[in-house]
């Protein structure tokens, strides 16, 4: 959980629907902070499913503050958790997300982004979206559900948005500065 990984090639996941008895992918590191670094190089990971009621749900379920990711696209994503749910990251303890995309659906009750779930003083993000996200509850964002002292910098979303309260194309709820970055996402 502390290595550099590089993604050699696209990934057709769409055998993860199966996995797990149905639950899909089992998000990286678990119970666990990533900290390493995973540079996608421009790759993309294809019909990637995950399908709990668990917390930190992404492909990564939490990225620590020396995780790195760069240059990854998760298309056509199919995820749902409980609580701090996102394409990429459930919730980032300070990492850094970088030139990332998301297309797909995200489900679950509060903290759902398209990106991250969760952004507790993520360093830098810059990334983008395409997403449906649904959620039940509050903190529910296009790119990132709720963010406090993070960076948030030419990041862009499209797609629908609906959840409870703290409803936002970009972001739900956010203490964060916010640069260069908008949504042209649909919100209820």
């Amino acid at each position: 959980l502390n290595a550099y990984y590089e993604l050699g090639n696209n990934i057709n996941a769409s055998d993860t629907a199966t996995w797990n008895n149905k639950k899909g992918f089992e998000p990286i590191g678990g119970e666990t902070n990533f900290n390493g670094s995973i540079d996608g190089q421009n790759n993309i990971i294809n019909n990637i499913s995950i399908d709990t009621t668990d917390n930190d749900v992404g492909l990564i379920s939490a990225l620590g503050s020396h995780g790195q990711i760069t240059n990854i696209t998760l298309k056509q994503a199919n995820i749902s958790g409980q609580s701090g749910v996102g394409g990429i990251v459930g919730t980032n303890y300070g990492g850094s997300i970088k030139n990332s995309k998301v297309t797909g659906r995200i489900l679950g009750w509060g903290s759902l982004g398209g990106l991250i779930g969760e952004n507790e003083g993520g360093n830098s993000v810059e990334s983008e979206t395409s997403v449906t996200v649904i959620g039940s509850g509050r903190n529910v964002g296009g790119l990132i559900g709720r963010s406090i002292n993070g960076e948030i910098k030419r990041s862009d979303t499209s797609g629908s948005v609906e959840g409870g309260e703290y409803v936002g194309g970009l972001i739900g709820s956010s203490q964060d500065i916010i640069i260069t970055a908008y949504s042209k996402a649909t919100v209820n």
